[in-house]
């Protein structure tokens, strides 16, 4: 299919693909074992957004905020692209019970929402107050209008006049600790972003995608949903949840469905770096990968260079690492300001797309996450993780980033900085990837600690070495830092304990 073709929204491109391949299978969803248990055609999906576009237009809401809160699967496009189909702007958000859902109200709130739309089951959940630790006020809930996406009775539907000026979504931001201003995106500025996506990585109809990004998340908005619709490609999703737990079905998935672009969060990458099954099972074939996109947060190099080390022999090459920031505050900023820009760093490119509007700019308090350095812009870290030491300014991710390069190959998988302004103790948190790794850590606490005050100058006063899954997660894979501070006050985090000899 053509990637020239006119089309000025979102509504058009599902329309036509659906007239023209309307067997096309857009969208697959795999289970734990990588077995497809759901496809969604073209047809099939303009059908069901059809009906639950005269659902939501039977309550006269065109032009008005939808929440799209469903949990991962086929409902979630389904009503994505029939909020759209309705003249509605969605708020996507998916729901992960192991990833929690502690800022829903705050997206309610912030958005201007007047209709949550999801399966039955979720909202009566969500109505219960089960889904968040806020409750709504009553006067929230009496404006609120829930409607079930499940099951969907046989609804009349007239196609609204759209502009491609017009709001294709609101983008409610990261769940984490910090959650970042909504931003309202239309037609053009998504289907902008996503020919520059095509630009960069430059698909063929012969490409197939396979993320494990949330589908709510910027990047996998981009590029496994609109891309597919944008191209006619096929698109495979596994959970994120399955990912973070077990890095391996993700590139055993790529290898068996011959994908040639793939994409995760950080973590994921760490994870399958980290492998410690034995090296006889089952190796993927990496060959077929053009790009592998790595979305959702800062990607320290030292991660990326163990993921390209272990898979070597596999395929894997530094040519085909992508730090692909989507929707989020930094990537809209860096977007709007320069464009399209790529640099590389140690062998590694690194990608920045999203949305070309300077307006964007004044949405955001971008602090000091960004870095300008020779004519470049870097991703920093964001400005309340900054904290004094002996007189000096640290930034957290600063030394998160310089533990993972130097003790990543030794099994590091995920870490995070803490200080606390009252006892004045700085404490470094460690989750390794594998339980084998107990026997070859001999020492390293102290290694950590003396590595550190040598090359940043900060003092950690505790390491603390984890088991696997220890750290709270947000649903891009990113490290709750707030989270983990209540967890080592109340000491949660002390029955986590890694078993190591020698400390």
């Amino acid at each position: 299919m053509s990637s020239t073709h006119h089309r000025n929204h979102i509504v058009t491109l599902l329309e036509n693909l659906a007239r023209e391949h309307p067997a096309l299978p857009l969208y697959t969803f795999l289970d734990a074992a990588q077995k497809s248990v759901a496809v969604l055609t073209s047809s099939d999906l303009l059908r069901k957004a059809t009906q639950i576009a005269g659902l939501l237009q039977g309550q006269v809401l065109a032009g008005k905020p939808v929440l799209v809160l469903s949990p991962h699967g086929p409902a979630f496009l389904e009503s994505l692209f029939g909020v759209m189909l309705a003249g509605c702007v969605p708020v996507p958000v998916t729901f992960s019970r192991r990833l929690g859902m502690a800022n829903i109200a705050d997206i309610i709130a912030d958005t201007g929402v007047e209709a949550v739309l999801g399966p039955k089951k979720t909202l009566e959940n969500l109505r219960s107050g089960r889904l968040r630790p806020a409750m709504l006020s009553d006067t929230q809930h009496q404006n609120l209008l829930y409607l079930a996406s499940d099951p969907l009775p046989a609804t009349d539907w007239c196609r609204p006049q759209l502009l491609a000026t017009d709001v294709a979504l609101i983008y409610p931001g990261l769940l984490s600790d910090e959650p970042l201003a909504p931003v309202a995106l239309s037609h053009s500025h998504l289907l902008t972003s996503v020919d520059r996506l095509i630009q960069a990585l430059g698909p063929g109809s012969t490409d197939s995608l396979l993320t494990s990004l949330d589908l709510a998340d910027g990047m996998a908005l981009l590029l496994h949903v609109l891309l597919p619709v944008r191209l006619g490609l096929r698109s495979y999703f596994l959970p994120l949840r399955q990912a973070l737990d077990d890095a391996r079905p993700w590139l055993q998935a790529a290898s068996r469905l011959g994908c040639t672009i793939i994409s995760a969060p950080p973590a994921v990458l760490s994870l399958a770096a980290h492998d410690g099954r034995n090296r006889s099972d089952f190796e993927p074939d990496l060959s077929a990968l053009r790009s592998v996109c790595v979305g959702g947060d800062h990607v320290a190099p030292g991660s990326v260079l163990h993921f390209i080390e272990r898979y070597q022999r596999n395929g894997m090459s530094a040519e085909k690492l992508f730090s692909c920031y989507g929707l989020s505050a930094v990537c809209s900023f860096i977007s709007g300001r320069r464009g399209f820009k790529s640099c590389d760093i140690d062998g590694i490119a690194y990608l920045s797309l999203g949305v070309p509007d300077p307006g964007l700019l004044a949405l955001f308090d971008t602090g000091d996450r960004l870095l300008q350095s020779d004519n470049e812009l870097y991703c920093r870290g964001r400005c309340r993780h900054r904290f004094s030491q002996n007189g000096f300014d640290f930034q957290a991710e600063d030394i998160e980033s310089f533990v993972l390069q130097v003790f990543g190959a030794r099994g590091l998988s995920r870490c995070v900085v803490l200080h606390a302004e009252d006892s004045r103790q700085t404490v470094l948190l460690a989750e390794c990837a594998t339980r084998q790794l107990a026997e070859s850590w001999q020492g390293v606490v102290s290694k950590v600690m003396e590595r550190v005050l040598a090359e940043t100058g900060c003092e950690l006063d505790r390491v603390l070495l984890l088991r696997p899954g220890s750290l709270p997660l947000s649903v891009s894979g990113m490290v709750l830092r707030k989270a983990c501070a209540v967890l080592l006050e109340d000491g949660s985090l002390m029955l986590r304990l890694l078993p190591v000899r020698g400390k």
